[in-house]
């Protein structure tokens, strides 16, 4: 993880960013499912208490 700046509530603050990398073999897998994967990383990763068991 390293600093960056980001925007926030339209300001510009410094946040911890760690950049994920993920390679997809094509004739594996089509672009929609990678899309999927892409998109629930992303929510897991905003909010991963929102996945624990209530």
């Amino acid at each position: 993880m390293e600093q960056r700046a980001v925007v926030v509530d339209g300001e510009v603050v410094a946040r911890p960013v760690l950049g994920i990398t993920a390679t997809f073999d094509r004739r594996y897998d089509d672009g929609s499912q990678a899309v999927r994967f892409a998109a629930a990383a992303r929510e897991y990763c905003a909010d991963p208490g929102a996945f624990e068991p209530a």
